[in-house]
Formats: structure tokens, sequence, C-alpha cells
């Protein structure tokens, strides 16, 4: 038994409350202040005979009664913890990291057991470390699943969040602007967050990386709001890099949790209205669900009930163009209803179309090209993907116009039905969009070799890197425009911007006109192509224009 540590005036003990305490607010008592020093070293907690002692307000719930590591400094670094115990990786680590993977929509939901709550319980901290890392596990319900005891968590010295937090708010905060605006209060809230969420960063920031193997079905509920935003984050960097049933699990765990701390949209409680960061999260991951169902033909259904804002503005506007995609492509519900309710439907689509659009582009037109603030960054990424995204939205449902589109649009890329040439007057309003796109990447995105720049430090320009669904829309584009040359191509003229008036001019302008889509597609081609330097899935999307171009014979 180790020596008494003196409880006397002499040595006033820190305040310290263990996690549940914590989260709830409330005081946590009915620990000896024997066990509350020793939580204060790791070599005398290891000595700890006996079962650690449990909180009265732990006791009386039934909660695990665990503790955040120690703040000392001194000590030897070891091995990051989550709160349940298991070991979030190392990133500077050379060793090989276990693959990451994820149980099918299918499966039962049973997990292996983690090193955290193995049955050999005996085996050494040094033999525990040896095992394999957890890979990113999911309860089939994506409810809390039972828990086991926690182990103490392991210390670590304070590190150093600031360049990490500079490198996120130069580089990918204009587009996920979902943690703290400014450096400090960023580095700050990195330091007493889920150690995930700083992992999570560097992948977005390197995609090339692999993501951290970490158990998260076993997390304590509820779960951190910092929690969310690095499962937030592994998506974005999951989907860039082509594993999108790995995106697709990691957004819907996600959404799901939000939806069970009982985000609502502009409903959700007042208490949670005011938990900083929390609503915006919300509202991401709900437009991101929307746009990843559209991407991998996989309907959004966790928190797409959940109505869009009520006002639309320029704050707004990106919001409700996902919306209008999410009812643009719900071919099923167009093909239940008759005749005249779907025409006053596509009515409907294409009106709420141009006015998103005409919010969204005039606010881009407003703010400046070199964005002095963040939140000018900001609102300008929002714009661009809004006024792309309410174009888009047109040609997905005026083009999937085939009482099979609800079966084979889901299977093609961008849930774009490409089987069918939609009737001429859709054509028209197709063209009249997909040119639309193209301009305002012309105007405000620039090329691949001169793109719209983030906010910078030093005032330099460089290359931005847009939202990683921004290409989606680009490709959409190409639709629309290869449906106009294909107009052109069987003799019909009735796209060509002024009617023909001569022979002469009958053949002249088709031929204008296919010239000038080979150029736009020459754009939509360059643009992705320049995205791909940094989203592995651009390059696929760009690849998917090529063959779209060579099927329709326009080189």
């Amino acid at each position: 038994m180790t020596r008494p540590i003196p409880v006397t005036g002499q040595r006033k003990r820190p305040s310290k409350s263990c996690l549940a305490c914590r989260a709830s607010k409330t005081k946590c008592t009915g620990l000896s202040e024997e066990y509350l020093h020793a939580l204060e070293d790791p070599d005398l907690l290891a000595k700890w005979e006996g079962p650690h002692p449990i909180c009265s307000r732990c006791q009386k719930h039934d909660e695990v009664c665990s503790f955040a590591p120690s703040r000392r400094k001194g000590r030897p670094r070891r091995l990051l913890r989550d709160e349940a115990g298991n070991i979030i990786e190392d990133r500077s680590s050379s060793r090989s990291r276990q693959p990451v993977q994820l149980p099918s929509p299918e499966g039962s939901g049973e997990r292996s057991p983690s090193p955290s709550n193995s049955s050999s319980s005996q085996e050494t901290g040094s033999e525990k470390a040896q095992q394999p890392v957890p890979a990113f596990t999911f309860p089939a319900s994506g409810l809390p699943t039972p828990l086991s005891p926690l182990r103490p968590l392991a210390r670590f010295p304070p590190v150093d969040h600031t360049p990490v937090a500079i490198a996120f708010l130069q580089d990918a905060y204009p587009w996920v602007p979902l943690l703290p605006s400014d450096v400090n209060s960023l580095s700050n809230y990195l330091m007493t967050s889920d150690p995930l969420l700083p992992a999570a960063i560097n992948c977005l920031l390197n995609p090339s990386l692999q993501p951290p193997s970490v158990d998260l079905a076993s997390r304590v509920r509820p779960l951190a709001l910092s929690t969310l935003q690095a499962t937030t984050l592994l998506f974005l960097h999951a989907f860039a890099a082509q594993n999108k049933s790995l995106a697709l699990q990691l957004l819907q765990w996600t959404c799901t949790e939000l939806a069970a701390r009982g985000w609502a949209g502009e409903r959700t409680a007042g208490e949670l209205q005011a938990e900083e960061g929390f609503i915006e999260l919300g509202w991401y991951c709900w437009g991101m669900e929307i746009q990843l169902g559209i991407v991998v033909g996989a309907r959004a259904s966790i928190l797409a009930h959940v109505s869009p804002p009520s006002i639309i503005d320029a704050t707004t506007s990106q919001r409700h163009a996902f919306r209008l995609a999410f009812d643009a492509t719900n071919y099923a519900h167009l093909w239940e209803i008759d005749p005249p309710a779907q025409s006053a439907y596509l009515t409907d689509i294409v009106g709420r179309s141009h006015i998103i659009h005409d919010i969204a582009r005039s606010a881009l037109a407003s703010l400046p090209v070199e964005p002095a603030l963040l939140s000018q960054a900001v609102l300008r990424h929002s714009s661009l993907l809004g006024a792309l995204l309410s174009l888009a939205s047109i040609i997905l449902v005026l083009s999937s116009q085939s009482p099979l589109s609800p079966y084979i649009a889901p299977a093609l890329p961008c849930s774009l039905d490409t089987t069918c040439l939609p009737p001429s007057p859709h054509r028209r309003e197709i063209a009249r969009a997909a040119r639309g796109i193209v301009d305002v990447v012309k105007t405000f995105a620039g090329s691949a070799e001169s793109p719209l720049s983030p906010v910078s430090s030093n005032g330099a320009s460089k290359a931005a890197f847009y939202h990683p669904f921004f290409g989606c829309c680009l490709v959409v584009a190409s639709r629309g425009l290869l449906l106009e040359a294909e107009s052109y191509s069987t003799g019909d003229n009735s796209l060509c911007p002024s009617p023909p008036s001569s022979p002469i001019d009958q053949v002249a302008c088709p031929a204008k006109q296919i010239a000038q889509i080979a150029q736009d597609l020459d754009l939509c081609e360059r643009v992705l192509r320049g995205q791909a330097k940094r989203w592995c899935a651009s390059e696929m999307l760009a690849t998917e224009v090529s063959l779209l171009r060579r099927t329709a014979g326009v080189a």
C-alpha cells in the first residue's frame, strides 16, 4: 500500500470532476481525497488496490465514472486514447495501420471486443498497446451499445495546435465552417476536444493520409460536439478519396447522432440552440446527406424530413438549393402523380431554381474577388455551390423523364438519367441551366490555373480547392451541354439563341453553338482536373465528362 497523501490545509487539492459530472455540469462528490490525489499521478493510480471508487452521482444514475487525463507536465508522452480508453493511433507513427473496415448495412451489428473491453483484463499496458487498433465500427441500429467499464485514461502533454489551426482556417474553413474562426480560439478548442478532431483535420488537409482507427460505437453518450465534428470531416475525407461506402456510413452515423440529440433545424429545442456550433453542424450534415444521397443513389432519410430555413437570403440560399435538389431527384414521386400534377411539380422546381440562383449569384457579385475576411470567404463558397446546385436541379429533373428513371438514375453518376432524350421544350430549359452553370464558373470560379482564392494570412493569392461536391455540378452541366449538342446534330435549331433567318444561318448557327459547347466542356474538364490535385474524386468526375463527350461525339 502506498503511503497516504497528506490532505491537510498545507496541500489543497484542485477541483476535479469525472466526465459524467462535467458533462451534466454538476458537482462531483463522494470520492476520497486520497483517490482524487491519486488521479493526478498515474503511478499512484496504477498501484491503487481494489476497484476504483465511484462518485455519488454516477452511483445513483448507474453511469460510468471516469476522469480525463491529468494535465501535469513533465511526464513521458503516452499513446492518446479516447473517452472509452481505446488507443487513437499516433499520426507520426511509422508502423503500419490497420485498414478501416466497416460492417455492411445488412450486418448484425455485432462487434469484436476492442482492446479496452477484452476478456484478458490481466494484460499489461504494453501488451495492450501492441494489439490491433480497433477500426471504425457502428451499432447496426445507430443506437448506443452497452458500455464496458473504462480504463483510466493515459496522460499526455499539451500539444500546440496552432499550425494545424492556421492551415485549416486558410485552406478548408471557407467550405467547411464548423469550427471556431480565429487561430487562438480554434487552437484552444482543439486542446480540449476529442483527439479524433485534430487527426480528422490533418486528414482533410492532407487527403493522402489514412484515417485514424477508433471504435465509435463504444463512445460514451451523449457524444461530445467535437466527436461529431470529427466524423463529419472524416466523411468528407472518405468521399474525396473515392471511398463512397465509408463516406456514407460515417455521414449516416453522424446524422443519426445529431437526430438523437434533438437537432431539428429551426425547431431545435431552445437549450440546444444555445450550444455553439451544434446548429451549424446539423445544417451542414443535413445538406451533405442530401447531396451524398444524390451522388451515390441513396436518398437521404435521416435528417431530410427537416424543412429548410423559413427565409431565403444570401446566407440560406445554399440550404434551399440542397432542398431543391432533394425534391428534383424524387423521381419515384414524380411518376406516382398524374400528368397535370407532374407539370405543376416541374414548374415549381424550375421556378424555385431561378429564385435561389438569382439570390446566390447576387451574393457572389457583391463579394470581393479576394475575400479579406473569413466570413466573406464562407459566404462566397456557400453562394457558389448554391448557384450551381440550383441550376443543376433543373437538369436533373428535366433530363430524367423516363418511367424507368426512378430505377436507372440512382445507378448512374450523380443520379442523372442519360438513357433518353428529353422533349424539345425541356431541352431548351436544360440548355439554359447548363450554360448558366458554366457562366458562374467562368465569372466567379475561374479556371483550374487561377481558381477562386480563399482568404490568406499574408494577402497572397493561393489556389482554391472547393468543396469535394463542387465537381458534381459540372458533370450535370456537361450532360446538359451534350443534350444541346445532340439537338443541333439532329437538325433541331430551336435552341439557337436567335432563330436562323436564312439557309446559311441554319448551318452556321448549329456549328457555332457546337464549337462553343466543346469549349465549355473543355472548361469543365480543366476545372475538375485542377480540383483533382487535391480530391481524387474530381479526377473520376473529369473522366466521366470525357466519357460522356466521346459517347456523344463532341470532341
